[in-house]
């Protein structure tokens, strides 16, 4: 009777090891299936799962170490004789991977060198079944030892990956997840009577789960949640304003106007006198009031490292003006006058760091070395890159945009082209023209309308196209009487779209140069917050990317005489919003502020109650843990008196919490605790102890089988009433 307590542990895992062997074979198979359905052929479904389930049942089967040792071991003797097909394998796979990723993100991250001589489909199978190996004995023994985090890890794993992906299979891995772990946790905390109910419900929730998925596989039932995407977008604003200062424009937010200053933003250095329109924030998808960049994932697939080929040819979109001056100039043909070359600094004194100001034209070895080219948009400087002010010289092509307006440059299609260079050039920007074509016209329905009134009837020319759209949009202007840059930018660039020219929306800063030289030989531009401002982007054919103004007061020609400029910044003064001394949003943003601080509150109020749930739990386990350590060590340390002592104090306790008293005891027990106490000579036997152990069990499984899961809980982590008998 004294070893009564081990044979009852040993019943009850018994009873439990169908359930657990489940759990082992649904866990991994669930596992690959997830993994071979997001990257893979499924064909291989059934190589890979018979192999794991084989190895599930082995593990599971055995009770000995020397087994387990000796599976293992196989497992890495195999591994060693296909190691080479298994990497290859595995590169095959951390590839798709990566061309996963690349398409979501739009991002070029390289691939691995595959061997030419290995068979990728028999490397998969390997790769897949020797993973399956050793994670089937890895995970069954995590279940086997009802140890659920090694599992969750995985689990979390895949799920991350798959909503990562935007993958139809992300809410069936999600299912999947759910059924393991609550197995598990229902394996770790069921008692001997409970395993038939557990298992039943297990089962049922198996069948509701296998049908959504058959119901929603091929449909992608992942959808962006606009609260969580608004917080995500408070959080990166603030860290932003802390690592990159202040900004005078939006980035795109309309409604949100521009925060006009009279603090030193830029001091621009230029060779030739004029105006200079510096480039920020590019906008290129329009959705309520709101530009924003391109989605990762325009940039991934057929597009997938297109700048980066550009540019390892020396060719790239924001450096495409002076390439195609030095084309057309090669060609003599499409330019009214011959181009000129000059030099342009740009030093940032206060201005947002997030962007390096870039002007037009600029020669592609003066940004080639940089590391902040992104994509074909702007200069962005990464998150941890260094917060000093930077100093930028860059080799300018100094033409007259409006004769190239005019001309609408050179179509290269019809073109007879001897030159290898310009061959060159040519070849790229007609491949470069089909991706602005698909994603540079895009207008929705809404935005067609809203903007329909404002674009011009009759498309003679580009330039009176641009006069006339100007005339429509300073008309309509004055008769709302409250617009500025952001809005007539934004107009201007759906308009420009709805008349089938690729347009985009772009903030930054212009710069008037000084009418005089400085002791360097220089013309200087000092640049505040008053020059912030917002232009359109057109592309034309053959040549790239160059900036129209539609602001009332800001299209004159690029030689803009500083007193002219002037006058410019006094009428700007008078019709738009007030102008603050010191940096502050306007009153048209003080309700956005508002919400951001609200969206903030909330959003630490749910990081601090989860801070502190996940602080709680932690030191209840802990305590708990330390109690039954505690326990177990003095049972092991103690005589047959002491540990009968231990157990009636223990009796004790838990009968106050049951409210029961000694008279509920069976008699044989109370006599002996009565002999133990009272009677000095009194020893106890180890059936006295054994019948005392058995007692103990069967109250404490009476207990839990008339409790309910979070009385459970209570009990389990709070009371601590859980012991070895």
């Amino acid at each position: 009777m004294e070893n009564q307590g081990f044979r009852l542990v040993e019943e009850k895992k018994q009873k439990k090891s169908y359930f657990a062997l489940i759990l082992s074979i649904f866990t991994v198979a669930g596992i690959l299936f997830c993994v071979q359905q997001m990257f893979v052929d499924t064909k291989w479904w059934f190589v890979s799962m018979f192999v794991s389930i084989l190895c599930c049942l082995v593990i599971f089967s055995t009770k000995s170490i020397k087994i387990v040792l000796v599976y293992f071991v196989l497992g890495i003797l195999l591994l060693f004789t296909f190691r080479t097909i298994w990497i290859s394998g595995a590169l095959d796979f951390v590839n798709q991977v990566i061309a996963g990723f690349n398409a979501v993100t739009g991002e070029s991250a390289s691939y691995f060198v595959v061997p030419n001589y290995a068979n990728r489909e028999l490397a998969m199978v390997i790769f897949f079944c020797l993973t399956g190996w050793f994670l089937s004995g890895y995970l069954t023994i995590a279940i086997k030892g009802k140890h659920w985090v090694p599992v969750l890890v995985f689990w979390a794993a895949l799920v991350s990956l798959a909503v990562f992906f935007e993958m139809p299979s992300a809410w069936c891995v999600g299912a999947m997840a759910f059924l393991s772990l609550a197995g598990i946790y229902a394996h770790s905390h069921t008692k001997v009577d409970e395993e038939k109910n557990y298992l039943a419900a297990f089962c049922g929730m198996v069948i509701i789960v296998a049908v959504f998925i058959c119901f929603t596989w091929n449909r992608q039932l992942y959808h962006k949640n606009e609260i969580i995407a608004d917080l995500k977008e408070n959080i990166t604003e603030e860290a932003n304003a802390i690592r990159y200062g202040e900004k005078d424009l939006p980035e795109g937010k309309i409604k949100e106007g521009i925060a006009s200053s009279e603090e030193k933003r830029l001091t621009v250095f230029a060779s030739e006198k004029g105006k200079y329109y510096l480039k920020g924030y590019v906008g290129s998808e329009y959705h309520e009031n709101r530009w924003e960049p391109l989605e990762g994932k325009e940039y991934g697939e057929k597009y997938e490292g297109i700048f980066n080929r550009y540019r390892a040819d020396g060719f790239h979109p924001l450096a495409q003006l002076y390439s195609y001056c030095e084309a057309a100039g090669r060609q003599q043909n499409g330019l009214e006058k011959e181009e000129k070359e000059g030099t342009i600094v740009v030093e940032n004194t206060g201005a947002y760091e997030r962007y390096q100001y870039l002007p037009y034209g600029v020669d592609f070895s003066s940004i080639q070395s940089l590391d902040t080219l992104y994509r074909d948009l702007n200069l962005q400087k990464k998150f941890w890159s260094n917060r000093e002010d930077e100093k930028n010289t860059y080799k300018i092509c100094m033409i007259d945009e409006d004769s190239l307006l005019k001309t609408a440059g050179v179509d290269w299609q019809k073109q007879t082209i001897t030159d290898e260079k310009v061959r060159a050039y040519a070849d790229m920007e007609i491949d470069y023209r089909k991706f602005v074509k698909k994603h540079y016209l895009v207008l929705s329905k809404k935005a067609k309308e809203e903007v329909a009134t404002y674009v011009p009837q009759k498309k003679d020319n580009l330039v009176l196209f641009i006069e006339k759209l100007r005339k429509s949009l300073k008309n309509a202007g004055k008769e709302k009487g409250d617009w500025d840059a952001l809005q007539y930018a934004s107009l201007g660039t759906l308009a420009f779209r709805a008349a089938n020219i690729p347009a985009r929306y772009v903030e930054g800063y212009e710069a008037v140069t000084s009418d005089e030289k400085d002791a360097k030989g220089n013309y200087r531009a000092d640049v505040t917050g008053q020059n912030a401002h917002a232009w359109v982007e057109i592309y034309c054919d053959g040549v790239g990317w160059l900036p129209v103004d539609v602001t009332p007061g800001h299209y004159d020609k690029i030689t803009v005489k500083a007193k002219q400029q002037k006058e410019i910044e006094k009428q700007q003064t008078s019709t738009s919003q007030k102008v603050t001394k010191k940096k502050e949003k306007p009153k048209q943003n003080e309700a956005p502020n508002k919400y951001i601080s609200w969206q903030q509150i909330i959003l630490w109020i749910v990081i601090c109650i989860f801070a502190v749930s996940f602080l709680f739990v932690g030191v209840l386990a802990i305590r708990r843990k330390t109690i039954l350590y505690k326990r177990r060590k003095k049972l092991l340390q103690a005589d047959t008196a002491a540990n009968y002592r231990f157990i009636i104090s223990y009796l004790t306790t838990l009968f106050a919490y049951l409210k029961l008293s000694e008279e509920d005891l069976p008699q044989e027990i109370r006599e002996g605790m009565e002999r133990f106490w009272f009677d000095g000579n009194g020893e106890i036997t180890e059936k006295e102890l054994s019948q005392l152990r058995e007692y103990g069990n069967e109250i404490q499984n009476t207990m839990w089988q008339e409790s309910s899961c979070i009385k459970k809980l209570v009990l389990r982590f709070w009371h601590c009433f859980e012991f070895p008998f």
